[in-house]
């Protein structure tokens, strides 16, 4: 026995139609609802900084870094090191009492893509010349990897004794 009534396929289409409508209706709301009412700024910004990336990349060197490895030639890197140190001492008011620069022996069998320049040099000043030192050193570029640092109190002055490296793309 068969009560009510049938549903004509146009009443099926129309129901099929209203729910898609509807649907499309939410989700075109729900996206004005949920972009920030700064998109387009932030999707410059994003924008920018992606292509301030690429050209970052674009002009790292093979071994992956940006400013941490020189791009001189090991012998002139030696020689801009020691006019560096001698400038920075100067400026800081920092007295050096001795200088080392120098090339290190090559690395992993002359293998290696990098060249390390050693870098040692001893002083005594103002504490505020010390720190005013090693933060310009800490500043300069290449990068200063620092190995060991020792900073002694004598009262009214520190000496200061330091050893570390920079690091050149060696050349073949």
């Amino acid at each position: 026995m068969k009560t009510g009534r049938t549903i004509a396929p146009q009443d099926v289409l129309a129901a099929a139609g209203t729910a898609t409508l509807a649907s499309i209706v939410s989700w075109i709301l729900l996206c004005v609802l949920a972009t920030p009412h700064d998109f387009s700024e932030r999707t410059a910004a994003l924008s920018n900084r992606a292509a301030a990336a690429r050209k970052l990349i674009a002009a790292t060197p093979a071994d992956g870094s940006i400013d941490a490895v020189c791009q001189r030639t090991v012998g002139a890197e030696v020689d801009a090191q020691k006019r560096a140190l001698a400038a920075l001492a100067t400026q800081s008011g920092f007295q050096l009492a001795g200088v080392e620069v120098a090339a290190e022996g090559a690395n992993s069998g002359g293998r290696s893509a990098l060249a390390a320049v050693r870098l040692e040099f001893a002083g005594s000043g103002s504490y505020e010349a010390a720190m005013q030192m090693l933060d310009a050193l800490s500043r300069s570029r290449p990068q200063v990897f620092v190995d060991t640092l020792d900073l002694t109190s004598k009262t009214s002055s520190v000496d200061l004794k330091f050893s570390g490296r920079v690091f050149c793309a060696a050349r073949s």
